[in-house]
């Protein structure tokens, strides 16, 4: 039987260095150190001996509940968003109360795309226009936004080889429309040396190209001062400190030194590009003859030169800024409309870390600062052998588990659990027969459309009374990962109550330890709810009678004859997933499913053939053979398709509630800053190596799964004790019974055993380990039975 971990990278090159002083420290109850203050350091070490596959369940139960205890460390639990901004100016999210960006929708989904000064008040003010008449003209201004998507891509020109959830705008794609419309409209003659308001910033109006009336040519940012001839002043401007003085002026022109520069001779509405990059502009030459008083010339300085010319690029500073045009609005010889259409040059990618800004104009720009995912919660649906499939880290109402669902053999599906042995007993009707001899456990669930809770049940303690005429049973449910009475002794006719959910009690087989149970109103024993609400439909028997297998959601029959039906056959299954809607209606909102396949006619090995259903094509991660998508919904599933072995696994991470993204159109001036619940949130990784790849973790701390009869390690730790009658004279632990012991590594690190007298025995100890309260210091040494654990001295052990 074959294991199929992908290896972790080789840390040190040394070999493990295991101390054999069993140094004492202060209390260190697990998850520490493996997992502490929302970091992880651990490895989790198996055996690579003929029969550690049979310690794989343990290794797949730690590993699920340190990711469950490092995704608590590292998220957080409540259902805000805390946004933070920076800098002075407006600022707009766009969404609403009731309607929230969602993944893969587009903004004008989520708002009417119209920003007005509702919005942005001081960008998009409303104004009055002064012409050079000194003639007032009211005007108002707003932003039109294109239909960008919040979506997953991947793109080399953004970070190569890395999934992103962000938002990307193709080349060429509108991006916004910005329009100013007087209500009074000017004469396109009175628009020179006047002071215009563009997005909040002023502008000085240099040239109009008249008398066409097609172009607009505008000093930015700029600063104006009236300078008198033999006079100096000092202007500031552009973010620049200007000695400025007059060289020579005339009657149509002038020359001005600025900082030791001497400009050109201009006149009036000319430019100069001075050596640092600003512009200076000549709005208006005050000439007075030498014999009757001093000239004088009134001049701006920017930061640069804008010319709007209808229907083309705007240039700026001489240079073509390309897919950003403007538009005039003329009637009878008055401007009535400006208009600014911003389309993307090349693509724009606004994400984490980036922004799209207005270029040329800047003044607004487009943010985006990750999405909000209330909650989290992160199954997955694997391999457990060759044969048979499990559902892993599945939170129930009271428990975390990892469920057996599927099991075959030579390439075709043959029942429901691990193994004919272990079945997983489901029923599509409203009857239940549980079996003791034959099955571990079955699942009742319950919902009301609105709430939905699971429970894992099994049968036991099978009794007789009165001679024989009344036969009991006690049930019990899965809490905090052990198993706890629900209800003991239960006859013929009991009703009881699980939570909301409400059993019937049927007959009772006392010699074949059988029960048969009758669900109530919303009790079903086929599906499965996670605590946040994503619905699983089970596998369950059908009749296999007919040419074809029904399509009924779960349905399977294992006749090898007919292999017609994809997903509902012996030699596939699509295990079938329903997010809730934005509105946590259980099961209404979308679907997907892993199909439970074979990897090949050679070697028939267990392993997820395919997802479907999925939004977005996946997209591996860093090389990983870790494969993305997402769900393009309210909860944003987010699916992970593992390709790094031989076997195939796949995980679902789950929300929970609606999920959002953040994006904003801002002042240039403003930054934001946004930690969504669930950001911040931290991937254990792979973290399985083998005993004889140990070498690779050396500077972690590990948790050694299995004996030293299959782990060599293990065998090490424990001064050469290997299984059986050995394994039981050097650790006192025997048939039935488990040690969980922590040793001392160099470095400070431990290494905690976690070996039972047979695998079954070495699981118990992974529960324990996962659900107790246990002392990982090294020194510290536990002996238990079952789900029982007792402390040993150190001292004497």
């Amino acid at each position: 039987m074959k294991l199929n971990f992908r290896k972790i990278a080789s840390v040190l090159a040394s070999t493990a260095m295991l101390s054999s002083t069993l140094a004492l420290a202060a209390a260190a109850n697990y998850p520490a150190p493996f997992v502490q203050n929302g970091n992880a350091d651990v490895a989790v070490v198996y055996g690579s001996l003929p029969g550690a596959e049979f310690d794989l369940a343990s290794v797949t139960t730690i590993t699920g509940n340190l990711q469950a205890k490092l995704s608590a460390q590292s998220s957080s639990s409540g259902s805000s968003t805390t946004t933070s901004t920076s800098g002075e100016g407006d600022i707009v999210k766009l969404d609403k109360t009731s309607t929230k960006f969602q993944l893969g929708n587009g903004v004008l989904d989520v708002v009417t795309g119209t920003i007005s000064d509702d919005d942005l008040e001081t960008l998009l003010a409303d104004g009055v226009y002064v012409d050079d008449d000194n003639d007032e003209f009211d005007y108002t201004q707003k932003i039109a936004l294109s239909n960008f998507s919040v979506t997953m891509f991947e793109d080399n020109d953004f970070e190569s080889d890395v999934p992103t959830v962000a938002i990307k705008i193709a080349s060429g794609a509108e991006i916004l429309n910005y329009t100013l419309d007087f209500s009074d409209t000017p004469l396109w003659s009175d628009l020179e040396t006047t002071d215009l308001m563009l997005l909040g910033k002023n502008y000085y109006v240099l040239d109009t190209n008249s008398p066409t009336n097609t172009s607009i040519s505008l000093l930015d940012s700029a600063e104006s001062t009236i300078l008198g001839e033999g006079e100096t002043k000092t202007l500031t401007a552009a973010g620049k400190t200007y000695e400025s003085q007059i060289s020579f002026i005339g009657e149509t022109s002038v020359k001005l030194l600025l900082n030791g520069e001497l400009t050109n001779s201009l006149s009036e509405g000319q430019t100069y590009k001075l050596k640092d990059g600003s512009y200076v502009g000549v709005k208006d030459i005050l000439y007075t003859s030498k014999d009757s008083g001093i000239s004088k010339v009134e001049f701006s300085i920017g930061s640069g030169k804008l010319i709007l010319t209808h229907g083309q690029d705007i240039e700026m500073n001489d240079e073509t800024i390309s897919r950003l045009k403007s538009y005039f609005t003329t009637s009878s010889g008055q401007l009535t409309k400006i208009a600014i259409d911003w389309a993307a040059d090349n693509d724009v990618f606004v994400a984490n870390g980036t922004e799209a800004t207005l270029p040329g104009l800047g003044s607004v720009k487009l943010t985006y600062s990750g999405m909000t995912y209330p909650s989290k919660e992160v199954i997955s649906v694997k391999p457990a052998s060759d044969d048979y499939f499990v559902l892993s880290n599945f939170p129930l109402k009271d428990s975390t588990e990892t469920i057996n669902i599927l099991y075959g053999s030579n390439g075709l599906w043959q029942g429901i659990g691990k193994d004919s042995d272990n079945l997983l007993r489901t029923s599509n009707t409203t009857a239940l027969n549980f079996d003791a001899d034959t099955d571990d456990y079955f699942v009742i669930s319950w919902t009301d459309g609105n709430d939905a809770e699971s429970y894992l049940f099994r049968a036991t303690n099978f009794k007789q009374e009165n001679s024989g005429a009344i036969n009991k049973t006690t049930f019990q449910y899965k809490k905090d990962g052990s198993w706890t009475n629900a209800k003991e002794d239960r006859q013929i006719t009991d009703t009881f109550t699980m939570g909301n959910a409400q059993l019937t009690v049927g007959a009772i087989h006392y010699d074949g330890k059988n029960v048969t149970l009758t669900a109530g109103s919303g009790v079903s024993f086929n599906t499965l709810y996670s605590d946040e609400g994503l619905k699983v439909f089970l596998p369950f028997s059908l009749n296999t009678n007919g040419t074809n297998y029904p399509s009924t959601l779960g349905g399977i029959g294992f006749n090898t004859a007919n292999t017609s039906q994809a997903g509902h056959n012996a030699t596939s299954f699509n295990l079938i997933f329903v997010e809730e809607d934005k509105n946590e209606n259980i099961a209404s909102g979308k679907t997907f499913n892993f199909t439970l396949g074979w990897n090949s006619a050679t070697t028939k090995q267990a392993h997820v053939s395919d997802v479907l259903g999925e939004s977005v094509t996946f997209e591996e991660h860093e090389n990983s053979d870790n494969f993305i998508s997402y769900m393009y919904s309210p909860l944003a599933s987010k699916l992970t398709w593992d390709k790094s072995g031989d076997q195939y696994a796949a995980e679902v991470e789950y929300h929970g509630d609606e999920s959002y993204a953040n994006v904003f159109l801002t002042a240039e001036s403003v930054t934001v800053s946004t930690t969504p619940d669930g950001s911040g949130t931290k991937e254990l990784g792979t973290v399985h190596v083998k005993d004889t790849e140990v070498a690779s973790v050396s500077s972690k701390n590990l948790i050694v799964v299995g004996g030293g009869c299959v782990n060599t390690l293990a065998k090490e730790l424990l001064g050469g004790a290997a299984c059986g009658s050995d394994f039981e004279q050097k650790t006192g632990v025997g048939p039935g019974s488990f040690l969980i012991q922590s040793f001392s590594r160099t470095g400070g690190k431990v290494a905690t055993l976690v070996a039972g007298y047979s695998a079954a025995d070495t699981e118990a100890g992974a529960k324990v380990l996962t659900t107790q309260t246990v002392d990982t210091s090294a020194g510290k040494k536990y002996k238990g039975t079952g789900n029982t654990v007792a402390m040993v001295d150190t001292t004497s052990a």
